[in-house]
């Protein structure tokens, strides 16, 4: 197993990713009226959330 080293941006820019991800499945659910999986993202994003430092939370962006 190799000794990976990234740093705090790297791992920031990866979890905005995923919620980025997350949103534009929300968007693709609703249209297709798809409550569960909704709300499954939503909870995804909440958790994410959970890890980044208060100013970088993407409902702080929107």
């Amino acid at each position: 197993m190799k000794n990976i080293k990234i740093n705090d941006e790297e791992i920031i820019k990866e979890f905005r990713s995923e919620i980025k991800k997350c949103r534009e499945s929300i968007e693709s659910f609703k249209k297709g009226a798809r409550q569960v999986l909704i709300d499954k993202e939503s909870r995804e994003i909440t958790v994410i959330e959970q890890y980044l430092p208060p100013e970088m939370s993407g409902r702080t962006f929107q």
